[in-house]
């Protein structure tokens, strides 16, 4: 989205029939729990600081249809202030 802050880190990332709950779709909790992983993805790759790792705070969610297997979904961090990062 444009109000995000400055991206620091992106991940594409392939959404597995695990991710799918019994609607064949992937809810935001999933998401929620792939940004959580991805925030210590891009600590541990030094893009963000160890601090910003521990929760996600905010995240926008945007498509245009329900996530299915096989799709691709894309993870942004983008720092707002320190130790703060949006997940788009």
């Amino acid at each position: 989205p444009d109000v995000c802050a400055p991206v620091v880190f992106t991940r594409d990332y392939a959404i597995l029939p695990r991710d799918e709950n019994s609607g064949r779709h992937v809810s935001h909790a999933r998401l929620v729990e792939h940004a959580s992983d991805y925030l210590r993805v891009a600590a541990s790759e030094g893009a963000i600081g160890a601090a910003g790792a521990d929760v996600v705070t905010s995240m926008s969610i945007v498509y245009e249809r329900e996530t299915r297997f096989p799709d691709t979904m894309r993870v942004a961090l983008g720092e707002r202030t320190v130790g703060t990062y949006d997940v788009v």
